[in-house]
């Protein structure tokens, strides 16, 4: 600006700098954290969900032996894993638990049998989205089945992880 001193130019112009650094700073940094579905080979986002620690979600799917649907809950611990806290499925079978050999408690229903209180830790979530599994993912309000964000054969990757602003903008975009 006219009449603007030699320093006080430079000083605008430094902590614009600075700004700009910032804001590329803040735009990679992986802030948000949540649940992320990734394809195990690529490493491609495919969804993200923001969660904390006490959220839960299920995967639904058509077992594959008995053809009977099957619904697992997971809860995110307080260290930001994934625990596989209670199963739903509709009758037994080949493939089904038979009882609750994990700890878990045993419940049958008329409409269904529930293993609860299973509290299994999940390190790896790998899921194959199957061609008549049906896969379907819940959380919160959505609700969807994987074939929509991936395609079948395809292993994907369930986990609780921090992403950037940019990444969420690119999956956005999708």
């Amino acid at each position: 600006m006219p009449g603007d001193s030699f320093f006080t130019r430079h000083i605008r112009l430094f902590t614009s700098s600075i700004a700009a650094v910032i804001f590329a700073v803040l735009l990679f940094l992986p802030i948000f954290k949540g649940v992320t579905i990734t394809d195990y080979k690529t490493g491609r986002l495919l969804y993200y969900h923001d969660a904390a620690p006490g959220d839960l979600f299920s995967v639904h799917y058509i077992h594959s032996v008995n053809k009977s649907p099957v619904e697992d809950f997971f809860v995110i611990s307080s260290n930001n894993e994934l625990i596989l806290e209670k199963t739903v499925f509709k009758s037994f079978g080949a493939g089904v638990p038979a009882s609750s050999g994990d700890g878990g408690e045993f419940k049958v229903y008329n409409d269904r049998i529930e293993v609860t209180g299973i509290n299994r830790r999940i390190d790896n979530f790998l899921l194959f989205v199957g061609v008549t599994a049906d896969h379907r993912f819940k959380i919160a309000q959505d609700d969807f089945y994987l074939r929509s964000i991936s395609l079948p054969q395809r292993n994907l990757v369930i986990r609780v992880d921090r992403i950037s602003l940019v990444s969420l903008i690119k999956l956005r975009q999708l």
